[in-house]
């Protein structure tokens, strides 16, 4: 239905769409393709500080990467195609990630769990990815990664117990959580991650490809 609804039929009959069993059109990728990656950035709250490390590292890795921040007037066309064709979406736990509709199952979804969001995350996005067949990876964030750090003692609550301080209502979540906090990644760590979905994405082709044999 979203493929009809966001591409014409004429792009759908161009060479890098391949029929699959149900009659539909679906992205075709050659074994010789660098896998797609799209990173949902965002500014302020929960943004990516070291972003552009995040980036290179990904690129280092053998990722194409194209990186997107949806707004109010970001055309639904343009993120479906971004995200149709792609072989992995990243991004921040938020709003945005409902763009995991737009894709294809067997494709990897890593989900960046900033503190005291646990709950949501899985909720809201964890779970229901899981449901339309993509390959869930979640990347749970430290204390250490949190800006939060910055601003409070390592054995204040917020840092110490999150889900605590989360489960005292949505203005404690949304004031510590998700307003007042960004994330440094650690690359030794979120490299294990990326080195995961590039398994994934093998062992995906793979059976493809032996399916259209």
């Amino acid at each position: 239905m979203l493929q009809q609804a966001f591409i014409p039929s004429d792009d759908r009959q161009l060479s890098n769409y391949a029929s699959a069993d149900n009659g539909r059109r679906v992205p075709q990728f050659g074994s010789s393709k660098k896998p797609k990656l799209v990173l949902i950035a965002r500014k302020g709250s929960r943004a990516i500080l070291n972003q552009a490390k995040l980036i290179a590292l990904a690129k280092q890795l053998g990722f194409q990467v194209k990186v997107i921040i949806p707004t109010d007037t970001t055309k639904l066309e343009r993120i479906f195609r971004l995200l149709n064709s792609c072989d992995v979406m990243m991004g921040v736990h938020g709003a945005a990630m409902t763009h995991l509709l737009f894709m294809r199952p067997g494709t990897v979804f890593i989900q960046i769990i900033p503190l005291g969001t646990d709950y949501p995350a899985l909720t809201y996005y964890g779970e229901p990815a899981k449901k339309l067949g993509l390959d869930y990876i979640e990347y749970k964030i430290t204390a250490q990664e949190s800006s939060l750090s910055q601003k409070y003692n390592e054995h204040d609550r917020v840092l110490s117990d999150p889900q605590i301080i989360a489960s005292q209502g949505w203005p404690s979540l949304k004031k510590y959580y998700l307003q007042g906090q960004s994330v440094r990644l650690f690359m030794p760590r979120i490299k294990l991650v990326l080195q995961k979905a590039l398994q994934k994405i093998k062992l995906e082709r793979n059976k493809v490809k032996i399916s259209n044999q």
